[in-house]
């Protein structure tokens, strides 16, 4: 086992921390050199070393944050249907996909919006399409009454 020793959980000073043998009472311990703290006594080195270094709070707020990390884990990438959920790469690609798909689509809306007007002549962007429409009946009408225009062919 390594001598090793975490820093002191009294004080927080590193590198302070001794191992200390008892002569008299044939013992080893850790010693705070700051602050005079000691590990619980032991015959065995290795065991005075590692009563230093054993920290229960600190391992058990360790655990508990490492079960909550898998928790989160396990409900972040697996869905209720006990399929994996896409990553965040998967989804931010299939995001761009799409967002460009839509471009796209805008842009040949408004390719189409600009052939509507090219043919139909009249009609413009912003304008009022009712008024157009009464419009173009009007024309209809004055054309079949000069007898230009049959409502059964385009005119």
């Amino acid at each position: 086992m390594s001598d090793e020793l975490k820093r002191c959980p009294f004080c927080g000073v590193e590198d302070q921390a001794e191992i200390m043998h008892d002569r008299y009472n044939y013992v080893y311990y850790v010693e705070c050199q700051a602050c005079n703290a000691r590990s619980n006594a032991d015959i065995d080195r290795n065991i005075a070393v590692n009563n230093w270094n054993t920290r229960p709070l600190e391992a058990a707020a360790i655990a508990r944050a490492e079960r909550a990390e898998a928790a989160w884990l396990i409900d972040e990438t697996i869905q209720a249907d006990g399929t994996l959920r896409p990553s965040l790469s998967d989804t931010l690609a299939r995001l761009a996909q799409v967002e460009a798909a839509l471009a796209a689509a805008n842009e040949d809306a408004a390719a189409l919006d600009a052939e509507v007007v090219a043919l139909l002549g009249c009609m413009e962007p912003g304008r009022d399409y009712d008024e157009v429409a009464e419009k173009h009946e009007a024309h209809l009408a004055r054309l079949q009454k000069l007898g230009a225009c049959n409502p059964a062919n385009s005119c």
